[in-house]
Protein backbone atom coordinates (compact mmCIF):
# COMPACT_ATOMS: atom_id res chain seq x y z
CA UNK A 1 0.00 0.00 0.00
CA UNK A 2 1.22 3.35 -0.96
CA UNK A 3 1.90 5.62 2.11
CA UNK A 4 -0.67 8.95 2.05
CA UNK A 5 1.19 11.80 3.00
CA UNK A 6 0.41 14.10 5.66
CA UNK A 7 -1.65 17.62 4.62
CA UNK A 8 0.82 20.50 4.92
CA UNK A 9 -0.50 22.67 8.29
CA UNK A 10 -1.11 26.32 7.39
CA UNK A 11 -1.94 27.75 10.42
CA UNK A 12 0.06 29.61 12.86
CA UNK A 13 -0.91 29.72 16.38
CA UNK A 14 -0.36 27.98 19.73
CA UNK A 15 -0.50 24.05 20.32
CA UNK A 16 -3.33 23.20 22.54
CA UNK A 17 -1.40 20.85 23.98
CA UNK A 18 2.19 21.61 24.74
CA UNK A 19 1.60 25.59 24.39
CA UNK A 20 4.00 26.15 21.77
CA UNK A 21 3.91 28.30 18.48
CA UNK A 22 4.09 27.10 14.94
CA UNK A 23 2.19 25.60 12.23
CA UNK A 24 -0.72 23.75 13.28
CA UNK A 25 -3.19 21.22 12.36
CA UNK A 26 -6.90 21.63 13.47
CA UNK A 27 -7.92 18.64 16.11
CA UNK A 28 -11.45 18.12 14.82
CA UNK A 29 -10.47 18.02 11.18
CA UNK A 30 -10.60 14.14 9.65
CA UNK A 31 -6.82 13.93 8.57
CA UNK A 32 -5.20 10.85 6.98
CA UNK A 33 -2.13 8.81 7.79
CA UNK A 34 -0.59 5.92 6.01
CA UNK A 35 -4.14 5.13 4.71
CA UNK A 36 -6.11 5.57 7.80
CA UNK A 37 -8.20 8.23 9.07
CA UNK A 38 -7.18 10.15 12.62
CA UNK A 39 -8.88 12.97 14.44
CA UNK A 40 -7.01 13.77 16.65
CA UNK A 41 -9.24 15.27 19.42
CA UNK A 42 -10.71 12.59 19.45
CA UNK A 43 -7.77 10.22 20.03
CA UNK A 44 -7.36 12.43 23.40
CA UNK A 45 -10.58 11.61 24.69
CA UNK A 46 -10.21 7.99 23.89
CA UNK A 47 -7.01 7.80 25.01
CA UNK A 48 -6.37 10.24 28.40
CA UNK A 49 -10.58 10.34 29.09
CA UNK A 50 -10.18 14.64 28.47
CA UNK A 51 -13.31 16.21 28.51
CA UNK A 52 -12.61 18.43 25.76
CA UNK A 53 -15.24 19.35 23.06
CA UNK A 54 -15.13 21.51 19.83
CA UNK A 55 -14.66 25.06 20.04
CA UNK A 56 -16.01 27.90 18.34
CA UNK A 57 -12.68 29.75 17.80
CA UNK A 58 -9.73 28.67 15.39
CA UNK A 59 -6.78 29.32 18.09
CA UNK A 60 -7.95 26.96 20.36
CA UNK A 61 -8.13 23.85 18.62
CA UNK A 62 -4.90 23.30 16.74
CA UNK A 63 -2.26 20.82 17.35
CA UNK A 64 1.28 20.72 16.35
CA UNK A 65 3.45 17.99 14.92
CA UNK A 66 5.30 16.85 17.67
CA UNK A 67 2.28 16.31 19.57
CA UNK A 68 0.64 14.45 16.89
CA UNK A 69 3.33 11.81 17.36
CA UNK A 70 3.40 11.29 20.73
CA UNK A 71 -0.67 10.95 20.55
CA UNK A 72 -0.03 8.24 18.04
CA UNK A 73 2.57 6.12 20.31
CA UNK A 74 0.59 6.74 23.00
CA UNK A 75 -2.52 5.77 21.46
CA UNK A 76 -0.50 2.79 20.03
CA UNK A 77 0.79 1.70 23.75
CA UNK A 78 -2.67 1.95 25.27
CA UNK A 79 -3.61 -0.66 22.38
CA UNK A 80 -0.99 -3.24 23.18
CA UNK A 81 -1.33 -3.00 27.44
CA UNK A 82 -5.16 -3.62 26.95
CA UNK A 83 -4.70 -6.53 24.78
CA UNK A 84 -2.05 -8.00 26.56
CA UNK A 85 -3.89 -7.75 29.88
CA UNK A 86 -6.93 -9.76 28.11
CA UNK A 87 -4.25 -12.02 27.01
CA UNK A 88 -2.55 -12.75 30.59
CA UNK A 89 -6.21 -13.28 32.47
CA UNK A 90 -7.60 -15.55 29.42
CA UNK A 91 -4.62 -17.80 29.90
CA UNK A 92 -5.42 -17.96 33.47
CA UNK A 93 -8.39 -18.47 33.28
CA UNK A 94 -7.74 -20.94 30.30
CA UNK A 95 -9.89 -18.76 27.94
CA UNK A 96 -13.54 -19.57 29.06
CA UNK A 97 -14.67 -17.48 31.90
CA UNK A 98 -14.55 -14.05 30.65
CA UNK A 99 -15.93 -12.87 33.87
CA UNK A 100 -12.50 -13.52 35.61
CA UNK A 101 -10.89 -10.50 33.47
CA UNK A 102 -11.56 -7.13 35.27
CA UNK A 103 -12.29 -4.42 33.34
CA UNK A 104 -11.61 -1.09 33.83
CA UNK A 105 -15.35 0.10 35.33
CA UNK A 106 -14.90 -3.00 37.48
CA UNK A 107 -11.78 -1.54 39.32
CA UNK A 108 -12.05 -0.07 43.26
CA UNK A 109 -13.85 3.66 42.37
CA UNK A 110 -11.41 5.10 45.18
CA UNK A 111 -8.80 3.72 44.37
CA UNK A 112 -8.61 4.82 40.58
CA UNK A 113 -9.62 8.55 42.29
CA UNK A 114 -6.69 9.08 44.00
CA UNK A 115 -4.22 8.37 41.34
CA UNK A 116 -6.20 10.69 38.66
CA UNK A 117 -5.86 13.59 41.11
CA UNK A 118 -2.49 13.00 41.52
CA UNK A 119 -2.00 13.01 38.38
CA UNK A 120 -4.58 16.77 37.55
CA UNK A 121 -2.54 17.99 41.09
CA UNK A 122 1.12 16.76 38.85
CA UNK A 123 -0.20 19.23 35.70
CA UNK A 124 -2.34 22.35 37.81
CA UNK A 125 -0.31 23.14 40.04
CA UNK A 126 3.10 23.58 37.76
CA UNK A 127 1.47 27.08 37.13
CA UNK A 128 -1.10 27.81 39.52
CA UNK A 129 -1.25 28.47 43.28
CA UNK A 130 -3.14 26.48 45.62
CA UNK A 131 -4.04 26.95 49.40
CA UNK A 132 -1.35 25.03 51.96
CA UNK A 133 -3.42 22.84 54.31
CA UNK A 134 -2.03 20.12 56.60
CA UNK A 135 -3.51 17.04 56.43
CA UNK A 136 -2.85 13.30 56.83
CA UNK A 137 -2.28 11.20 54.20
CA UNK A 138 -5.65 8.86 54.61
CA UNK A 139 -7.42 12.42 54.09
CA UNK A 140 -5.31 13.65 51.03
CA UNK A 141 -7.73 12.61 48.25
CA UNK A 142 -10.59 14.10 49.93
CA UNK A 143 -8.71 17.60 50.60
CA UNK A 144 -7.34 17.70 47.16
CA UNK A 145 -11.51 17.12 45.88
CA UNK A 146 -12.62 20.02 48.30
CA UNK A 147 -9.11 21.87 46.79
CA UNK A 148 -10.74 21.83 43.51
CA UNK A 149 -13.66 22.63 43.73
CA UNK A 150 -12.91 26.16 44.71
CA UNK A 151 -11.34 28.60 42.93
CA UNK A 152 -8.73 31.23 43.90
CA UNK A 153 -9.34 29.48 47.71
CA UNK A 154 -6.10 30.74 48.99
CA UNK A 155 -7.27 34.29 47.70
CA UNK A 156 -10.21 34.36 49.70
CA UNK A 157 -10.38 32.23 52.44
CA UNK A 158 -9.00 33.20 55.62
CA UNK A 159 -6.95 30.87 58.23
CA UNK A 160 -10.15 29.97 60.36
CA UNK A 161 -11.84 29.30 57.40
CA UNK A 162 -9.61 26.82 56.20
CA UNK A 163 -8.94 24.85 59.38
CA UNK A 164 -13.15 24.51 59.15
CA UNK A 165 -12.41 23.43 55.71
CA UNK A 166 -9.99 20.86 56.72
CA UNK A 167 -12.12 19.42 59.31
CA UNK A 168 -14.86 19.25 57.24
CA UNK A 169 -13.25 17.31 54.54
CA UNK A 170 -11.32 15.10 56.78
CA UNK A 171 -14.85 14.10 58.71
CA UNK A 172 -16.97 13.45 55.17
CA UNK A 173 -17.81 9.68 54.56
CA UNK A 174 -18.45 10.47 50.90
CA UNK A 175 -16.76 13.05 48.50
CA UNK A 176 -18.98 15.91 47.24
CA UNK A 177 -19.96 16.37 43.86
CA UNK A 178 -19.10 19.42 42.01
CA UNK A 179 -21.55 21.64 41.92
CA UNK A 180 -22.54 23.71 38.76
CA UNK A 181 -22.81 27.23 38.95
CA UNK A 182 -26.36 27.48 38.86
CA UNK A 183 -26.95 26.05 41.62
CA UNK A 184 -24.19 27.41 43.89
CA UNK A 185 -25.83 28.69 47.17
CA UNK A 186 -25.85 32.71 47.02
CA UNK A 187 -25.51 34.97 49.79
CA UNK A 188 -29.49 36.44 50.76
CA UNK A 189 -31.76 38.35 52.63
CA UNK A 190 -32.20 36.07 55.11
CA UNK A 191 -28.94 35.80 56.07
CA UNK A 192 -27.83 32.16 54.83
CA UNK A 193 -24.36 31.13 54.56
CA UNK A 194 -22.57 30.13 51.72
CA UNK A 195 -20.86 27.37 51.36
CA UNK A 196 -17.55 28.97 49.16
CA UNK A 197 -16.41 32.53 49.38
CA UNK A 198 -17.72 34.60 46.72
CA UNK A 199 -15.39 34.88 43.54
CA UNK A 200 -13.30 37.99 43.01
CA UNK A 201 -14.28 40.16 40.30
CA UNK A 202 -11.65 40.09 37.57
CA UNK A 203 -9.78 43.16 37.97
CA UNK A 204 -8.86 42.45 41.81
CA UNK A 205 -8.36 38.48 41.08
CA UNK A 206 -4.49 38.03 40.54
CA UNK A 207 -4.03 40.70 42.98
CA UNK A 208 -2.28 37.76 45.27
CA UNK A 209 -1.41 35.33 42.23
CA UNK A 210 1.88 34.00 42.98
CA UNK A 211 3.19 37.08 45.27
CA UNK A 212 6.62 35.55 45.58
CA UNK A 213 10.03 36.24 43.09
CA UNK A 214 11.81 33.61 40.81
CA UNK A 215 14.73 33.98 42.62
CA UNK A 216 12.80 33.04 46.21
CA UNK A 217 11.65 30.33 44.03
CA UNK A 218 14.84 29.26 43.13
CA UNK A 219 16.14 29.73 46.89
CA UNK A 220 13.13 27.63 48.40
CA UNK A 221 13.99 24.54 45.72
CA UNK A 222 17.44 24.07 46.61
CA UNK A 223 17.19 24.41 49.86
CA UNK A 224 14.04 21.49 50.07
CA UNK A 225 16.72 19.83 47.66
CA UNK A 226 19.16 19.22 50.10
CA UNK A 227 17.43 18.75 52.95
CA UNK A 228 18.35 21.63 55.19
CA UNK A 229 14.08 22.04 55.59
CA UNK A 230 10.88 20.60 54.73
CA UNK A 231 8.39 21.85 52.28
CA UNK A 232 6.03 22.96 55.01
CA UNK A 233 8.59 25.26 56.68
CA UNK A 234 9.37 26.02 53.20
CA UNK A 235 6.19 27.11 52.60
CA UNK A 236 6.21 29.70 55.27
CA UNK A 237 9.50 31.23 55.08
CA UNK A 238 9.66 31.80 51.55
CA UNK A 239 5.50 32.81 51.04
CA UNK A 240 5.08 30.13 48.17
CA UNK A 241 2.54 27.38 48.25
CA UNK A 242 3.14 24.06 49.51
CA UNK A 243 1.69 22.12 46.69
CA UNK A 244 3.72 24.21 44.10
CA UNK A 245 7.22 23.24 45.77
CA UNK A 246 5.76 19.81 45.78
CA UNK A 247 4.85 20.43 42.27
CA UNK A 248 8.14 21.95 41.16
CA UNK A 249 10.54 19.20 43.18
CA UNK A 250 8.31 16.27 40.99
CA UNK A 251 8.80 18.04 37.36
CA UNK A 252 11.69 16.83 35.48
CA UNK A 253 13.01 19.74 33.41
CA UNK A 254 13.43 20.25 29.92
CA UNK A 255 16.65 21.33 28.12
CA UNK A 256 14.30 23.71 26.18
CA UNK A 257 12.34 24.72 29.34
CA UNK A 258 15.22 25.65 31.36
CA UNK A 259 16.56 27.72 28.67
CA UNK A 260 13.75 29.83 28.39
CA UNK A 261 13.25 30.04 32.00
CA UNK A 262 16.70 31.21 32.39
CA UNK A 263 16.66 33.57 30.11
CA UNK A 264 13.30 35.29 31.13
CA UNK A 265 15.41 35.32 34.75
CA UNK A 266 18.14 37.33 33.37
CA UNK A 267 15.70 39.54 31.92
CA UNK A 268 14.06 40.60 34.94
CA UNK A 269 17.04 41.09 36.69
CA UNK A 270 18.26 43.39 34.21
CA UNK A 271 15.41 45.23 33.76
CA UNK A 272 15.71 45.41 37.96
CA UNK A 273 19.43 46.84 37.31
CA UNK A 274 18.04 49.66 34.91
CA UNK A 275 15.21 50.86 37.22
CA UNK A 276 17.26 51.01 40.05
CA UNK A 277 19.99 53.38 38.47
CA UNK A 278 17.89 55.15 35.79
CA UNK A 279 14.68 57.11 36.32
CA UNK A 280 13.26 54.86 33.46
CA UNK A 281 9.35 54.77 33.59
CA UNK A 282 7.57 51.33 32.63
CA UNK A 283 4.10 51.04 30.80
CA UNK A 284 1.83 48.97 28.89
CA UNK A 285 -0.16 50.87 25.86
CA UNK A 286 -3.76 49.50 24.16
CA UNK A 287 -4.29 51.05 20.97
CA UNK A 288 -2.85 54.96 21.62
CA UNK A 289 -3.52 55.00 25.21
CA UNK A 290 -0.67 54.30 27.75
CA UNK A 291 -1.23 52.44 31.12
CA UNK A 292 0.53 51.90 34.14
CA UNK A 293 2.75 48.81 34.12
CA UNK A 294 2.03 47.91 37.59
CA UNK A 295 -2.20 48.44 37.47
CA UNK A 296 -1.96 46.67 33.95
CA UNK A 297 -4.57 47.60 31.43
CA UNK A 298 -7.32 46.85 34.37
CA UNK A 299 -5.88 50.17 35.73
CA UNK A 300 -6.35 53.65 34.57
CA UNK A 301 -5.25 54.96 31.29
CA UNK A 302 -3.78 58.14 30.18
CA UNK A 303 -3.68 60.19 26.99
CA UNK A 304 -1.12 62.58 28.29
CA UNK A 305 2.27 60.71 28.87
CA UNK A 306 3.00 63.41 31.85
CA UNK A 307 0.21 62.17 33.96
CA UNK A 308 1.45 58.47 33.14
CA UNK A 309 4.99 59.38 34.41
CA UNK A 310 3.25 60.89 37.89
CA UNK A 311 1.13 58.40 38.51
CA UNK A 312 3.54 56.14 38.20
CA UNK A 313 6.25 57.81 40.51
CA UNK A 314 3.75 58.93 43.17
CA UNK A 315 1.55 55.75 43.21
CA UNK A 316 4.29 52.64 43.14
CA UNK A 317 7.14 54.45 44.38
CA UNK A 318 8.12 51.22 46.70
CA UNK A 319 6.78 49.15 44.12
CA UNK A 320 9.16 49.75 41.22
CA UNK A 321 11.62 47.43 41.77
CA UNK A 322 9.48 44.60 43.72
CA UNK A 323 6.84 44.75 41.81
CA UNK A 324 8.39 44.56 38.24
CA UNK A 325 8.46 40.81 37.96
CA UNK A 326 4.80 40.35 38.71
CA UNK A 327 3.92 43.14 35.83
CA UNK A 328 5.92 41.02 33.44
CA UNK A 329 3.52 37.96 34.17
CA UNK A 330 2.66 35.69 32.45
CA UNK A 331 5.66 35.91 31.11
CA UNK A 332 4.74 34.02 27.29
CA UNK A 333 2.37 37.10 26.96
CA UNK A 334 5.03 39.82 28.06
CA UNK A 335 8.22 38.93 26.20
CA UNK A 336 9.39 42.61 26.08
CA UNK A 337 9.10 45.59 28.58
CA UNK A 338 8.38 49.11 27.00
CA UNK A 339 10.53 52.31 29.11
CA UNK A 340 9.73 55.57 28.49
CA UNK A 341 12.99 57.19 28.61
CA UNK A 342 11.98 60.81 28.48
CA UNK A 343 14.12 62.69 30.13
CA UNK A 344 16.59 59.91 30.90
CA UNK A 345 19.03 60.74 33.92
CA UNK A 346 21.32 58.08 36.00
CA UNK A 347 19.78 58.63 39.82
CA UNK A 348 23.15 57.62 41.42
CA UNK A 349 25.30 59.79 39.40
CA UNK A 350 22.45 62.39 39.19
CA UNK A 351 23.85 63.52 35.28
CA UNK A 352 21.76 62.93 32.07
CA UNK A 353 22.19 60.36 29.59
CA UNK A 354 21.17 61.48 26.21
CA UNK A 355 20.42 58.20 24.52
CA UNK A 356 19.28 54.65 24.70
CA UNK A 357 22.83 53.35 23.42
CA UNK A 358 24.59 55.54 25.74
CA UNK A 359 22.59 54.38 28.98
CA UNK A 360 24.10 50.76 28.07
CA UNK A 361 27.58 52.47 27.97
CA UNK A 362 27.40 53.88 30.90
CA UNK A 363 26.02 51.21 33.51
CA UNK A 364 28.93 49.14 32.02
CA UNK A 365 31.32 51.70 32.88
CA UNK A 366 30.79 53.71 35.54
CA UNK A 367 28.28 51.08 37.71
CA UNK A 368 29.63 48.00 36.27
CA UNK A 369 25.95 46.44 35.53
CA UNK A 370 26.25 44.27 32.32
CA UNK A 371 22.99 43.46 30.53
CA UNK A 372 22.56 40.97 27.66
CA UNK A 373 18.49 40.32 27.44
CA UNK A 374 17.67 44.44 27.72
CA UNK A 375 19.54 44.70 24.26
CA UNK A 376 16.66 43.04 22.34
CA UNK A 377 13.57 42.85 24.98
CA UNK A 378 13.54 46.07 26.85
CA UNK A 379 11.83 48.75 24.29
CA UNK A 380 12.95 52.48 24.62
CA UNK A 381 9.91 55.24 23.87
CA UNK A 382 10.30 58.82 24.60
CA UNK A 383 6.64 59.55 25.43
CA UNK A 384 5.77 63.67 24.53
CA UNK A 385 3.23 65.33 21.92
CA UNK A 386 6.02 65.64 19.47
CA UNK A 387 6.64 61.47 19.18
CA UNK A 388 10.27 60.73 17.71
CA UNK A 389 11.62 56.98 17.59
CA UNK A 390 13.84 56.76 21.00
CA UNK A 391 16.39 55.16 18.48
CA UNK A 392 16.07 56.64 14.71
CA UNK A 393 14.88 60.02 15.75
CA UNK A 394 12.06 59.17 13.11
CA UNK A 395 8.59 61.58 13.55
CA UNK A 396 5.41 60.05 13.59
CA UNK A 397 1.71 61.60 13.81
CA UNK A 398 0.36 59.29 16.57
CA UNK A 399 1.78 56.23 18.95
CA UNK A 400 -0.05 53.23 16.49
CA UNK A 401 2.34 54.43 13.78
CA UNK A 402 5.63 54.49 16.48
CA UNK A 403 4.90 51.30 18.11
CA UNK A 404 4.60 49.46 14.64
CA UNK A 405 7.88 51.12 13.52
CA UNK A 406 10.10 49.98 16.36
CA UNK A 407 9.89 46.48 14.78
CA UNK A 408 11.93 47.51 12.21
CA UNK A 409 14.63 48.14 14.73
CA UNK A 410 14.43 44.48 16.42
CA UNK A 411 14.85 40.78 14.57
CA UNK A 412 13.60 38.69 17.15
CA UNK A 413 11.21 37.50 14.99
CA UNK A 414 11.03 37.31 11.45
CA UNK A 415 7.97 36.19 8.77
CA UNK A 416 9.12 33.49 6.51
CA UNK A 417 6.60 34.81 3.77
CA UNK A 418 8.06 38.47 3.41
CA UNK A 419 11.15 39.05 5.78
CA UNK A 420 9.27 41.80 8.12
CA UNK A 421 11.03 41.59 11.35
CA UNK A 422 8.95 41.82 14.80
CA UNK A 423 10.26 42.49 18.38
CA UNK A 424 7.37 39.95 20.00
CA UNK A 425 6.08 36.49 18.81
CA UNK A 426 2.58 37.64 19.27
CA UNK A 427 3.14 39.96 16.62
CA UNK A 428 4.37 37.91 14.27
CA UNK A 429 1.30 35.99 14.73
CA UNK A 430 -1.03 38.81 14.08
CA UNK A 431 0.88 39.46 10.66
CA UNK A 432 0.80 36.02 9.49
CA UNK A 433 -2.39 36.38 8.92
CA UNK A 434 -2.37 38.96 5.96
CA UNK A 435 -0.50 36.36 4.00
CA UNK A 436 -3.68 33.95 4.32
CA UNK A 437 -5.31 36.17 1.45
CA UNK A 438 -8.33 34.50 -0.13
CA UNK A 439 -12.21 35.69 -0.47
CA UNK A 440 -13.95 35.34 2.64
CA UNK A 441 -17.77 36.65 1.70
CA UNK A 442 -20.21 38.08 4.65
CA UNK A 443 -22.54 35.45 5.42
CA UNK A 444 -25.49 38.72 5.80
CA UNK A 445 -24.63 40.57 2.40
CA UNK A 446 -22.94 39.63 -1.06
CA UNK A 447 -19.66 41.41 -0.05
CA UNK A 448 -16.07 39.83 -0.32
CA UNK A 449 -12.90 40.51 1.62
CA UNK A 450 -9.61 39.62 1.02
CA UNK A 451 -8.92 38.69 4.51
CA UNK A 452 -10.40 36.98 7.17
CA UNK A 453 -10.25 39.66 10.22
CA UNK A 454 -12.16 42.49 7.72
CA UNK A 455 -14.74 40.39 7.09
CA UNK A 456 -15.46 40.01 10.72
CA UNK A 457 -14.92 43.60 11.47
CA UNK A 458 -17.10 44.39 8.73
CA UNK A 459 -19.73 41.93 10.17
CA UNK A 460 -19.21 43.58 13.72
CA UNK A 461 -19.90 46.88 12.84
CA UNK A 462 -22.13 47.08 10.05
CA UNK A 463 -24.63 43.68 11.06
CA UNK A 464 -24.23 43.20 14.29
CA UNK A 465 -23.55 46.67 15.34
CA UNK A 466 -21.45 45.95 18.49
CA UNK A 467 -19.81 47.99 20.83
CA UNK A 468 -16.65 47.76 21.53
CA UNK A 469 -15.06 51.62 22.40
CA UNK A 470 -16.13 51.69 25.54
CA UNK A 471 -16.55 55.70 27.15
CA UNK A 472 -13.49 56.86 28.69
CA UNK A 473 -15.34 57.47 32.19
CA UNK A 474 -18.08 55.72 32.49
CA UNK A 475 -19.68 52.10 31.40
CA UNK A 476 -21.48 52.46 28.22
CA UNK A 477 -19.84 51.35 24.95
CA UNK A 478 -20.22 52.37 21.66
CA UNK A 479 -19.78 50.96 18.08
CA UNK A 480 -16.81 53.89 16.92
CA UNK A 481 -14.45 56.37 18.50
CA UNK A 482 -16.16 59.06 16.73
CA UNK A 483 -19.50 58.19 18.50
CA UNK A 484 -17.71 57.85 21.70
CA UNK A 485 -15.71 61.23 21.70
CA UNK A 486 -19.51 62.76 21.29
CA UNK A 487 -20.34 60.73 23.63
CA UNK A 488 -17.61 62.27 26.14
CA UNK A 489 -18.31 65.61 25.05
CA UNK A 490 -21.85 65.61 26.05
CA UNK A 491 -22.28 64.07 29.05
CA UNK A 492 -18.44 64.85 30.96
CA UNK A 493 -17.58 67.72 28.84
CA UNK A 494 -15.78 68.98 32.04
CA UNK A 495 -13.35 66.24 31.96
CA UNK A 496 -12.67 66.10 27.88
CA UNK A 497 -9.08 67.71 27.41
CA UNK A 498 -8.66 70.67 25.13
CA UNK A 499 -5.76 71.04 22.88
CA UNK A 500 -4.26 74.38 21.93
CA UNK A 501 -2.41 74.77 18.49
CA UNK A 502 0.88 76.56 19.35
CA UNK A 503 1.03 78.16 16.17
CA UNK A 504 -2.38 79.78 15.73
CA UNK A 505 -3.91 79.36 19.04
CA UNK A 506 -6.42 77.06 17.86
CA UNK A 507 -8.52 74.59 20.51
CA UNK A 508 -9.61 71.42 19.45
CA UNK A 509 -11.32 68.36 22.15
CA UNK A 510 -9.78 65.55 20.21
CA UNK A 511 -6.19 64.43 19.18
CA UNK A 512 -7.10 63.36 15.73
CA UNK A 513 -8.89 66.49 14.81
CA UNK A 514 -5.56 68.10 15.93
CA UNK A 515 -3.23 65.75 14.46
CA UNK A 516 -4.98 66.39 10.92
CA UNK A 517 -4.66 70.23 11.83
CA UNK A 518 -0.95 70.24 12.54
CA UNK A 519 -0.64 67.91 9.43
CA UNK A 520 -2.81 70.44 6.79
CA UNK A 521 -2.54 73.72 8.01
CA UNK A 522 1.23 73.98 9.37
CA UNK A 523 3.40 71.12 8.34
CA UNK A 524 2.04 70.85 4.97
CA UNK A 525 2.81 67.10 4.70
CA UNK A 526 1.51 65.14 1.47
CA UNK A 527 2.61 61.78 1.22
CA UNK A 528 0.62 60.77 -1.50
CA UNK A 529 1.78 61.58 -5.04
CA UNK A 530 -0.58 61.00 -8.63
CA UNK A 531 1.44 58.62 -10.80
CA UNK A 532 -0.38 61.17 -13.78
CA UNK A 533 0.29 64.62 -12.77
CA UNK A 534 2.81 64.24 -9.74
CA UNK A 535 -0.24 66.72 -7.37
CA UNK A 536 0.66 65.00 -3.58
CA UNK A 537 -2.28 64.92 -1.34
CA UNK A 538 -2.69 64.31 2.77
CA UNK A 539 -4.82 61.21 2.36
CA UNK A 540 -5.07 58.13 0.29
CA UNK A 541 -8.78 58.79 -0.05
CA UNK A 542 -8.00 62.48 -1.12
CA UNK A 543 -6.00 60.13 -4.00
CA UNK A 544 -8.73 58.06 -4.37
CA UNK A 545 -11.06 60.54 -5.59
CA UNK A 546 -8.51 62.80 -7.77
CA UNK A 547 -7.50 59.98 -10.00
CA UNK A 548 -11.33 59.70 -10.74
CA UNK A 549 -10.42 63.04 -12.16
CA UNK A 550 -8.01 61.62 -14.82
CA UNK A 551 -10.51 58.31 -15.37
CA UNK A 552 -13.32 60.54 -16.11
CA UNK A 553 -15.42 58.68 -13.33
CA UNK A 554 -18.29 60.17 -11.90
CA UNK A 555 -19.34 57.83 -8.83
CA UNK A 556 -21.10 60.41 -6.66
CA UNK A 557 -24.66 61.26 -7.55
CA UNK A 558 -26.92 63.96 -6.73
CA UNK A 559 -30.12 62.65 -5.19
CA UNK A 560 -31.76 65.83 -6.45
CA UNK A 561 -31.08 66.98 -9.77
CA UNK A 562 -28.83 63.22 -10.78
CA UNK A 563 -26.09 65.48 -11.51
CA UNK A 564 -22.68 63.69 -11.01
CA UNK A 565 -19.24 64.99 -9.89
CA UNK A 566 -16.19 62.84 -9.13
CA UNK A 567 -15.62 63.94 -5.60
CA UNK A 568 -18.31 63.34 -2.21
CA UNK A 569 -16.86 67.17 -1.18
CA UNK A 570 -17.83 68.23 -4.56
CA UNK A 571 -21.12 66.59 -4.21
CA UNK A 572 -21.57 68.21 -0.46
CA UNK A 573 -21.01 71.41 -2.06
CA UNK A 574 -23.37 70.84 -4.39
CA UNK A 575 -26.03 69.82 -2.08
CA UNK A 576 -25.79 73.22 -0.05
CA UNK A 577 -26.81 74.98 -2.85
CA UNK A 578 -30.01 72.56 -3.17
CA UNK A 579 -30.49 73.57 0.46
CA UNK A 580 -30.00 77.47 -0.09
CA UNK A 581 -32.98 77.08 -2.69
CA UNK A 582 -35.30 75.32 -0.51
CA UNK A 583 -34.88 78.17 2.30
CA UNK A 584 -35.17 80.65 -0.36
CA UNK A 585 -38.57 79.31 -1.88
CA UNK A 586 -39.85 78.92 2.03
Amino acid sequence: MSEVKNEIATYFGRCKCCLSYGYLKNMWTEHQFEGESEVYGEMLVDCFALTWDSSESIDQDQICEQCVNRLRDACDFKKIVLTSQEDFYRQLGDGDDKDTIPKLEDCDEEYLMVYKEADSDTADTADTDTADMDVSVNDASACDEEYEDVEYLEDEVGGDAKEALVATSSTQAQKPKRRRKADTPTDSDDGVKRKWPKRLPKNERFKTYKQYTEENLRQCLEAVRSGEITPNDAARKYNIPKKTICAKMRLEPTEEADSNREKTFRLVREIKAILTYTNATPYKSKSIRYYCAYCSTDGPNFEDPDDLRSHTRTEHIHDRIEKIEYAMRPYWMNEVLKLDIDNLLCTVCCIVINNWNEMFRHLREKHNVHLDQAYTRVIPYVLRSDLQCALCKESFSNYMHLDGHMNAHYNNYVCDDCGVTFLAQNRLKQHVKIHNIGKYPCSMCKKVFSLEKYRRKHEETVHKQMCKFKCLYCPEKFTGEYVRHLHCLEAHKDKVKTITCEQCGKVFTWRQYYMNHMKKKHDNIRNYECDECDKKFFSNYELKDHVLRHIGKKNYECGVCHKKYYSMLALKQHGKQHRKDEKDDN
